[in-house]
């Protein structure tokens, strides 16, 4: 999996943009820091240490959560079946990354049995202490080619007191794009902007 985000919004962070890139030892992130002109590369054993992105309620490890079909994650745990709302959800515990620096000990989501999104996203740490919570709106989930996707989710961070508010204005799933779009080279300043 390849994912690059560019962050539009609000004005203080517009050109920040990330590229995660998933590898044989986990997810690495490349961020491009448009006050400083450059690109950082977040190495994924060191990511749990790095604090929130520009002052938001995502962290970098938490990148690799953002509320997209769940057809083929990591599935720590059984499941069970509940409702969240007025839909029938699939309650799943997600497969937490490997690792001495990992920030949680248990995500649980609550996956959407129409659309296999996650409506809601449960981050625990140890102890079992709940550190932050994703939520999807329902109303945003759309088909994407092959997949579905929330466009509007809320991320709190209940030890920061943060929220941030997580809008998709635009998708490209399985588009034929060349390799090099997905290289850190391609985080220069302004080209996620165009």
């Amino acid at each position: 999996m390849h994912l690059r985000i560019c962050m539009m919004s609000p004005p203080a962070i517009r050109g920040l943009a990330y590229l995660v890139r998933e590898g044989e030892a986990g997810h690495d992130v490349w961020a491009y820091l448009p006050e400083e002109e450059r690109v950082m590369r977040i190495r994924s054993k060191t990511a749990a240490n790095r604090a929130r992105i520009a002052r938001t309620a995502i962290s970098y490890l938490d990148l690799r959560y953002l509320p997209v079909n769940l057809n083929h994650a990591d599935f720590a745990e059984g499941f069970s079946e509940s409702t969240l709302g007025d839909r029938k959800v699939s309650v799943v515990g997600l497969a937490v990354p490997p690792g001495e620096n990992a920030v949680y000990e248990r995500i649980v989501a609550f996956v959407d049995a129409e659309t296999c999104v996650p409506l809601k996203i449960e981050f625990y740490e140890t102890g079992d202490r709940l550190r932050k919570v994703l939520t999807a709106d329902p109303d945003s989930i759309a088909s994407e080619g092959p997949i579905w996707l929330a466009h509007s989710m809320r991320i709190r961070d209940l030890k920061s007191e943060v929220e941030t508010e997580v809008v998709v204005e635009q998708v490209e799933v399985d588009a034929e794009l060349p390799d090099r779009l997905f290289t850190p080279t391609q985080l220069e300043r302004g080209r996620c902007l165009r």
